[in-house]
This record gives C-alpha cells, structure tokens and sequence, in this order.
C-alpha cells in the first residue's frame, strides 16, 4: 500500500493528514491497546524462538507471559496516578517541613 494512498487531503488548506480509521464499537485507545499486545506478543515470541522456548503467539498474546519490568511500571504508574488523584480530591496533603535555613543567621520567628 502506497503510503500517499492512507492520506486524505482537507478542505481549504490543502493540508494532508492520515485518515482517520474508524472501527465499530472500539475506543481508539483499545485499539491501540490491542495493537500493543500484537506487537509485544510477535517480539517475545520471536525472542522465546531464538531462545528455543516452545511458547505460542496467542498465548502470550492473551498474558501467559508478561514481562516483569512492565508489571512493575505499571504498578508504579497506577501508585501515582492514585497519589494525584488523593491530592486533587483534597483526601492527601503534600506533607511539609519548615526548616531553619543553615546560611541565614537570624533565628525563624512565626
């Protein structure tokens, strides 16, 4: 496929931009979710083939091996996604510490 054939040309500018894809029931984002898993799911079948692990596509596809490193980022990722959620909704405060400052010498007053 010509790359010029998956671009649409807009009205009055002239400008091209990619076409926009639209599937029936599917939110962009799990569409691209599901284009994550596709693409993770051939490299470490590939990676588990040069390795000569008998693992197949769709089960790693589907999660019987998830890498270690992205659990964890995803864990952290949810851990802060929370933490600011708590700070906006005012349920956590940023905790702060009022410090005498080692290069004035004038003692803090309040």
């Amino acid at each position: 496929m010509d790359k010029r054939s998956s671009l649409r040309t807009t009205g009055q500018n002239n400008c091209r931009q990619p076409a926009r894809i639209i599937v029936a029931g599917y939110t962009p984002a799990e569409l691209r979710d599901d284009r994550q898993k596709t693409l993770l799911g051939k490299l470490l079948h590939r990676m588990a083939q040069s390795l000569n692990y008998d693992f197949d596509e769709t089960r790693i596809k589907n999660g019987a091996y998830y890498p270690r490193g992205f659990a964890e980022n995803e864990s952290a990722q949810a851990a802060i996604r929370d933490g600011v959620k708590e700070l906006l909704e005012g349920t956590r405060a940023i905790p702060v510490e009022v410090r005498e400052d080692p290069h004035n010498q004038k003692p803090l007053t309040v």
